[in-house]
């Protein structure tokens, strides 16, 4: 069964339209790296605004202290103090008083006294334990016990092959036999490490690994470098900016935009643009032709509502009702009469 979340948690993670009340419970470390623990009071609508007051005027209040380990609990109808007693109302008057913000710009903060041997607030320490944990030194070190006289100095490992108990001298008719699978791997794959080693079956920390050991890392590097990574891809706002930047510059030092292009370029380049611009006219035309036939009727054929309707100005319209009128032969006034019988333009 799912744990219930409490109370608590429910309240941190809301923002409330009012200031609620917060019983704060931190630690301030100093200047000279000692420890106390406080609890006070503050007013906020949310836990993590609390959080940012608290902070703040500590801060405020001493530059050179550090807030830490922050956690806080909301005062509510069912609230209980540590007696297990519900709050009455001279305690609700109490926190209200001392509860920051307030006139006076005063944090009332009352100091916990940390029990003896905690290190933190909520731990204590134990200092035995920790003894016997950890890396020992020494002889009695595991690597001194079970790996002298077996290490190797990875400079040292060339040519060399790991049994599993003790380093050998690698076989070179087999060295050179795996060293021409790696070599093949990687002109397949354009040098790409990754997809050489799936083509060997291999982990990446294995090929590297036989890299080192048959001609060390810098000889691979230099007759199969890897593949440089292509660089990010920039948003277009970022792009064009940097392109008129360019464009300024070579133009600043003396360059003519497009002096390169012939008269009979320019020509052609303009009959492009008049034909690209007629054919995305026709399209939205053919597009918006059937949203007008539809729209008119749901309006009682009133161009001004139409227009709203659709989203568009009148005039906008006006003007698409014009030109499909030229371009479709379609004689809106007669197939679609307005509701007065009158119209700024006969379409």
């Amino acid at each position: 069964m799912r744990k219930k979340i409490s109370n608590q948690k429910k309240f941190r993670r809301k923002k409330f339209s009012v200031d609620q009340y917060w019983n704060m419970h931190y630690t301030e470390m100093y200047k000279d790296k000692t420890e106390k623990d406080f609890k006070s009071f503050i007013k906020a609508k949310s836990y993590d605004l609390a959080k940012k007051i608290l902070k703040k005027k500590i801060i405020e209040d001493n530059p050179n202290t550090k807030v830490k380990a922050i956690i806080g609990y909301m005062f509510h109808g069912k609230y209980k103090r540590s007696d297990n007693i519900k709050l009455s109302l001279s305690n609700w008057e109490q926190i209200k008083l001392a509860s920051y913000p307030n006139i006076n710009n005063f944090l009332f903060k009352k100091e916990v006294p940390r029990p003896e041997g905690y290190s933190n607030r909520f731990n204590k320490t134990n200092y035995d334990h920790i003894s016997t944990i950890g890396f020992k030194k020494g002889e009695d070190n595991w690597v001194t016990k079970n790996r002298k006289g077996k290490m190797l100095p990875i400079e040292d490992r060339q040519g060399k092959k790991w049994t599993g108990d003790k380093w050998i001298d690698w076989d070179k008719s087999e060295m050179s036999r795996i060293k021409k699978i790696m070599i093949e791997a990687l002109k397949k794959h354009g040098n790409r490490r990754t997809k050489a080693c799936k083509e060997m079956n291999v982990s990446r920390n294995k090929f590297y690994k036989l890299m080192q050991r048959i001609e060390g890392k810098d000889w691979w590097n230099k007759n199969y470098p890897p593949p440089k990574p292509k660089p990010p891809i920039l948003p277009t706002k970022v792009r064009s900016a940097i392109q008129k930047k360019t464009m300024q510059k070579r133009i600043s030092q003396g360059y003519i935009p497009f002096s390169h292009i012939t008269e009979e370029q320019i020509k052609k380049r303009a009959e492009s643009i008049r034909f690209t611009r007629k054919l995305q006219k026709e399209k939205f035309y053919q597009k918006m032709i059937p949203k007008i036939k539809n729209a008119l009727p749901l309006n009682n054929n009133s161009r001004v509502n139409t227009a709203k309707y659709l989203g568009l100005t009148i005039s906008h319209m006006h003007k698409i009702m014009r030109e499909t009128k030229k371009m479709y032969k379609i004689n809106w006034t007669d197939e679609y009469p307005t509701p007065t019988g009158k119209s700024q333009y006969q379409i």
